[in-house]
């Protein structure tokens, strides 16, 4: 993962990938893309209105899309993958195919709760209802297809000295 190589978070919702990759791209020197964030301005909707307007299906399209746009990048960036990303075979290959392993963020049980329930107050989460069936869906899925790395009670700046350290320094 040295040298010209995108880095890659995934994880669950929640645990902090947009933050902490935001931490990262800018210790770095490298640009940090969102793929949410992406897919909004590569679309024109926000993710609410593609979910409320398509669905599920809509929008993991959209993301497929996002997705090879942001692996496509010539300069190496730091992306946070949504929360399902992994999930779908078709965004696992293209992955493989960039030679990108992601890095999965963690949190133990009482950080996710603690998350779940801010994330309520936020609101704006199209999945949000289906949180735990979700979470117990996903679970076992996130190592199979990345390195994990517990993120649990820590800052945005304590989360990317665990990555570096993890990376051996600087990628």
């Amino acid at each position: 993962m040295a040298g010209g190589h995108h880095l890659v978070l995934a994880g669950f919702m929640g645990t902090g990938k947009s933050t902490i990759g935001a931490a990262l791209a800018r210790r770095l020197g490298r640009q940090f893309v969102d793929l949410d964030q992406l897919i909004e301005e590569r679309e024109g909707l926000s993710v609410e209105a593609i979910f409320a307007q398509g669905g599920e299906d809509a929008f993991r399209a959209a993301e497929g899309r996002a997705l090879e746009a942001a692996l496509s990048l010539q300069e190496p960036v730091v992306l946070a993958l949504g929360g399902g990303t992994l999930h779908e075979p078709a965004s696992r290959a293209r992955l493989v195919a960039a030679g990108v392993r992601p890095w999965v963020l963690h949190l133990d049980e009482g950080a996710r709760r603690e998350r779940r329930a801010i994330l309520e107050i936020d609101g704006g989460r199209p999945l949000l209802h289906r949180y735990e069936e979700l979470y117990r869906a996903r679970a076992t899925g996130y190592s199979r297809w990345g390195e994990e790395v517990d993120v649990s009670g820590l800052s945005a700046e304590e989360a990317v000295s665990v990555l570096l350290a993890r990376l051996g320094g600087a990628p």
